[in-house]
């Protein structure tokens, strides 16, 4: 059975289960700041990535030969039931380890522990992944935590520290990544949130539909805030992702911002791990760790 792990000070109060190590709540300064799960739009509200980000084409990749199939999309991390190994006033460390099902499609001996801190204004959170094979292990690390908006959508801007003008975004195609680019234009900074960025259906140009998802790769930029009529609200710092998603579901008062160290399949894959654009790959024996941390301001 999953536990709930309540991490507190005198600002922050976090709820994070056992079930995939999952932020289910952050009140910070009295105010919900966390997605809370409706499902009529989307039941999560801050689900791990791994050992994938994205999904694979098919479900499946082939590594020294042998084709791994049924890998769920954005791989198992947020469908495993984690250990909780500490559990203190203010941190947390959750551990997952290979299970029998999932070894069937992930055939590597790892350990993967996900820790909570809480700060005076925040929480930072460190992703570290440690291959115990003897063999090296492909894998992507990846977090999704959807910021619940207290106003309508277009009330809010996301600020890309550092960027002016534009920023660019890689195309989908039937769900999968394209190999072009496309830009989308930024204000003081800041890219004002329209839901038909987020609609496969609506128009965004005479010639572009919306993505469904805004996908950035390799961003220089390593710091997001989300602003509601020019006042800041939360700030994520991610400098060792490479990549950032931002997402939501059209109607819905949530906007996931989603540092990624890898991205989903190509469209025309060849399906070998090593191959996949922006993966990540761990020699035997050697641990890393990611690190990014989400400020609330007041």
């Amino acid at each position: 059975m999953s536990k709930i792990v309540t991490l507190s000070n005198e600002n922050i109060t976090a709820k994070i289960s056992s079930f995939g190590a999952e932020i289910i709540s952050i009140n910070a300064f009295g105010k919900e700041r966390i997605w809370d799960g409706n499902p009529e739009f989307w039941t999560g509200h801050a689900p791990i990535l791994f050992p994938f980000c994205g999904g694979l084409l098919d479900d499946e990749y082939v590594y020294d030969g042998k084709m791994y199939s049924n890998m769920p999309k954005h791989g198992f991390a947020k469908r495993c039931e984690f250990e909780v190994v500490s559990e203190e006033k203010t941190q947390a460390t959750f551990l997952l380890e290979p299970s029998e099902e999932y070894s069937k499609v992930y055939p590597f001996d790892f350990k993967f522990r996900v820790s909570f801190k809480l700060t005076s204004d925040g929480v930072q959170v460190y992703y570290i992944v440690e291959n115990h094979s003897n063999k090296n292990m492909p894998y992507n690390v990846g977090c999704h935590e959807a910021y619940a908006l207290d106003g309508e959508f277009e009330d809010f801007y996301l600020k890309f520290e550092g960027e002016e003008g534009k920023i660019t975004c890689l195309e989908i195609t039937n769900d999968a990544l394209g190999k072009g680019y496309y830009d989308v234009p930024l204000e003081e900074n800041g890219l004002k949130l329209w839901y038909p960025y987020f609609n496969k259906e609506a128009k965004i140009t005479e010639d572009r539909l919306g993505s469904g998802s805004l996908i950035f790769d390799d961003i220089k930029c390593k710091r997001v805030t989300l602003n509601k009529k020019g006042e800041d609200e939360v700030s994520i710092y991610f400098n060792d992702f490479k990549n950032l998603v931002v997402w939501t579901v059209p109607g819905a008062k949530f906007l996931a911002i989603e540092p990624w160290s890898g991205l989903p399949d190509l469209y025309d894959a060849d399906k070998i791990i090593e191959h996949k654009k922006s993966i990540d790959i761990l020699p035997a024996g050697e641990t890393k760790t990611f690190y990014h941390s989400i400020t609330f301001i007041k």
